[in-house]
């Protein structure tokens, strides 16, 4: 039995129990992301046949999967409106028989477009490091395989700015400050523990409760002790504030306007550090494809009298090196961010 057997009934198997979940769960309630991942691809592999050269480039494909992982979002945001949350009457028997059956589907594609992005990822990365084809079907070397660094990096950018919108600034903020907070709370206990007259009184009380102690050891434990006391109590009134928050938070996302803005923002700040910690990888591909190990280690090695034979490290270092360059220009989009990146230059 061959990898392409082997894959085939993997992905009957989870198809199965994906379409039984999702007719129990129903289309209206379980997660579009498959078709948003599916529509990603599409967009992606259309901005994949622009072909442009210097800085043109390098933007086309940072807007390229900007475009593929933002436009999906936006269409489920109208689309549960307009079938979920918006809906005043109550759904029909034909429309509910259809809502599992579409349910489904939906399971079964998301199932399937998960195995897509990661298997086809693993799987072009290790041919490329072993240099030999491992799955040897027709739609996949002329096809999919071109494109399996590109969908990968379209579904992290996807997932990233979802997650982004659904946590909101004002999430962000709260939890900013329900971290500030709790540290405040925690050090404001220990100084009032050790530093405050009736902190330190009752510090000294519990300490002298070990009687078997050593005087300053047991005085270290009450402050220990206090200020773990005092940290629940701040935590408690903390944990309170949190809920209020989070309460107000929700009635202000409920509003249209502010929901929408809300989203946005944070949406764009999570996309714009993900492309930046993207672009920053691909320098680093840049930088490592042009870096001489031979040389670096014989001058180093000279430096501390040792003559040695490099030769054959430096070829496994830049077999490896070649291998990585090679798999990260084997998509378009990520093949012109390598070759147009300005940043490469500095290297």
């Amino acid at each position: 039995m061959g990898i392409l057997e082997i894959i085939l009934i993997a992905l009957g198997v989870v198809a199965l129990i994906s379409a039984v979940y999702g007719a129990l769960r129903r289309f209206s309630r379980i997660t579009w992301i498959g078709w948003q991942l599916l529509a990603a691809f599409g967009i992606m592999v259309a901005f994949g046949q622009i072909d442009l050269d210097g800085t043109g480039g390098f933007v086309l494909s940072l807007v390229g999967f900007t475009v593929a992982a933002a436009v999906p979002l936006v269409l489920e945001y109208f689309g549960r409106k307009l079938l979920v949350t918006n809906r005043i009457l109550q759904p029909r028997t034909g429309e509910m028989v259809f809502d599992r059956i579409f349910g489904a589907v939906t399971a079964i594609l998301a199932s399937v477009s998960f195995f897509l992005v990661v298997g086809g990822f693993g799987i072009a990365l290790t041919e490329s490091m072993m240099g030999k084809t491992l799955l040897d079907a027709a739609v996949w070397t002329d096809f999919f395989k071109n494109y399996a660094l590109d969908f990968f990096t379209v579904a992290l950018l996807l997932i990233v700015i979802r997650a982004g919108c659904r946590f909101g600034l004002l999430n962000g903020l709260r939890a900013l400050l329900v971290f500030i907070l709790l540290a405040g709370g925690f050090f404001g206990s220990f100084l009032l523990a050790t530093r405050v007259g009736f902190g330190i009184s009752f510090s000294q009380w519990i300490g002298g409760l070990f009687s078997g102690l050593p005087r300053m050891l047991g005085a270290m434990i009450g402050a220990v002790i206090v200020t773990f006391l005092f940290t629940l109590v701040c935590f408690a009134v903390v944990m309170v504030l949190n809920k209020l928050m989070d309460m107000g938070i929700r009635k202000l996302r409920g509003v249209t306007a502010v929901g929408i803005v809300d989203s946005l923002l944070t949406g764009v700040l999570f996309g714009a550090i993900f492309l930046a910690v993207a672009v920053a990888l691909y320098t680093g591909y840049s930088a490592l494809s042009g870096f001489d190990l031979g040389s670096a280690m014989s001058g180093l090695l000279d430096s501390v009298g040792v003559d040695a034979d490099l030769g054959g490290v430096e070829e496994f270092f830049s077999d490896i090196t070649d291998s990585l360059v090679a798999f990260v220009r084997s998509s378009p989009l990520s093949r012109m961010i390598y070759d147009t990146n300005p940043l490469a230059a500095l290297f």
